[in-house]
């Protein structure tokens, strides 16, 4: 039911006002009179009416200055100026104070009653916007933090096209994201108690995005990723280390917990940030180092690992991890110890660091989602040509579940992710929420798209949405900012991009065409 609230200085007029009103026109309760502009005021802030009748010339607060002061503790608020004197001059204010109509007395009943019921209409149509588009960000506040660590693991797990990757930045309120880097966030600790790591994490994420900007990944295990946005008036280089220190300073109030922290290099794309996250995971390989957090541009500094370590054979392994090339990762498993053994070094140096190698993947997989052992030691082992057959076999053992995502896929449950997207494509889905419907990790699902279906799965997702909203489109009562909120985005800016980027034609000039 729509308020409206009569203002003018003649109670004669106020009274035929709204017998008029209540004769013809349903749903609606005169909620007040006012005598003056003052009142009226008084009134609009106390009953919050949703259409105003609003006299021009009154005593005390003529008409006009009255709507100006309403209208800036009440902007939805409607008017309607009723008026005896047809000056330019009260027009053309009224108009720049958008003002819906302009009645001029005498009126008859029945002009009245029109130019009520259009504003009444206009204020419905208003409202349930508001509504829609309010529970689209109810929505949306509910299930931001999954899209966050859902563009994490498809940035440093998976190729993102640009549109997806466009859409996920929209979602989160970011855009001409450059010179990123990643942190890696390992949590040390005697404690196994996992409800610990929980409250860490939330605390710790609530903190960054308090003090910084950038996405933080799922906790895996005893690892959170970060992808972080730094000021572009700081270096690199003392960003990271202002925010190492002040994330330490952030774990102290965990007893018994800390954080190594590995940093990688900066990519001036966003979509290249794979290579950050490789380094991060290999600046962190060894937890032991007194410092805590090692960038990984220092790791060939430290004596340690000048001359035993391949960088860009690592980072190589780490990359084909997260292709899930099994002959790859064999051959660039056999390739390292080749190098290793090239040093000159101890044997039992080389045996560590093929551990070490071998520890990387391990964390790797466990962050792809996947549950893998990792190596604790090597037996009986006395010379290379064993290593090489040992950790051969650790390394087939640990990537069986990359040859068992090669196996024949169970059509019902490929029909099973396609159902669950269709039906929900209206809500804000992500990969993490499928994978956890079917019961499978992230990264297989996310490979299952691309293998099965041939497309990404925000692709399809986005697909699924365009498609409903063409659909909807064929009712010419529903307006383009309705099938926006209804297909699950909240801006019919960037729903009029997306649609166009696939179609090739705005919505609007697709509408007008069919």
């Amino acid at each position: 039911m729509n308020k409206i609230l009569i203002v003018d200085d003649e109670a004669i007029e106020r009274m035929a006002l709204q017998k008029i009103l209540e004769k013809h026109i349903d749903n609606i309760q005169i909620v007040g009179q006012a005598s003056n502009g003052k009142k009226a005021i008084e009134m609009a802030e106390q009953l919050e009416p949703d259409l105003i009748m609003m006299d021009i010339r009154m005593p005390e607060v003529d008409g006009l200055d009255a709507v100006r002061k309403i209208k800036d503790f009440s902007p939805f608020v409607r008017f309607i100026m009723v008026s005896a004197y047809d000056t330019f001059e009260y027009a053309r204010t009224a108009l720049r104070l958008q003002v819906k109509d302009y009645i001029l007395k005498p009126s008859r009943p029945v002009d009245i009653v029109k130019a009520v019921k259009k504003v009444l209409e206009e204020i419905n149509c208003e409202k349930k916007e508001r509504e829609v588009r309010l529970q689209s960000e109810e929505r949306l506040e509910k299930v931001l933090p999954i899209v966050e660590a859902d563009l994490v693991t498809q940035l440093l797990f998976e190729h993102m096209q640009e549109i997806q990757l466009d859409e996920m930045l929209e979602l989160l309120g970011m855009s001409d994201i450059e010179n990123t880097y990643v942190l890696l966030l390992v949590i040390q600790s005697e404690a196994s108690d996992s409800s610990r790591f929980l409250e860490l994490y939330r605390e710790m994420k609530h903190f960054f995005h308090q003090e910084e900007n950038g996405f933080v990944g799922a906790l895996s295990g005893k690892h959170i990723p970060i992808i972080v946005i730094p000021d572009q008036d700081k270096t690199y280089r003392s960003h990271a280390s202002s925010l190492i220190r002040r994330l330490f300073n952030f774990s102290n109030r965990f007893e018994g917990m800390h954080f190594f922290i590995g940093v990688g290099k900066p990519c001036v794309q966003i979509e290249n940030i794979q290579s950050s996250y490789h380094e991060a995971l290999l600046a962190s390989a060894d937890l032991d180092l007194p410092a805590k957090h090692l960038f990984y541009e220092d790791l060939n500094k430290l004596s340690s690992h000048s001359s035993t370590l391949d960088l860009d054979l690592e980072k190589s392994i780490l990359e084909e991890t997260r292709k899930g090339s099994v002959n790859q990762l064999l051959e660039l498993m056999n390739q390292l110890i080749i190098n290793y053994e090239s040093s000159k070094r101890p044997f039992i140096e080389i045996q560590q660091r093929v551990l070490q190698v071998l520890w990387l993947i391990s964390r790797n997989m466990n962050e792809m989602g996947f549950d893998v052992e990792s190596p604790l030691i090597f037996s009986h082992i006395e010379n290379v040509q064993q290593l090489k057959t040992e950790a051969n076999v650790i390394l087939r053992k640990m990537i069986q579940p990359f040859e068992e995502m090669s196996a024949p896929v169970a059509p019902d449950l490929l029909s099973r992710m396609k159902n669950y997207v269709y039906e929900n494509a209206n809500h804000e889905i992500s990969l993490e929420m499928l994978a956890d419907y079917v019961k499978l990790s992230p990264y297989y699902v996310s490979k299952l798209f691309k293998e099965q279906f041939g497309t990404n799965y925000i692709d399809f997702l986005t697909q699924c949405r365009l498609e409903r909203a063409i659909q909807l489109m064929k009712d010419p009562q529903i307006s383009l900012k309705e099938i926006t909120y209804e297909i699950g985005y909240k801006d019919p800016n960037y729903f009029s991009r997306v649609f166009k980027k696939k179609y090739g034609v705005s919505p609007t000039e697709y509408r007008k065409n069919k």
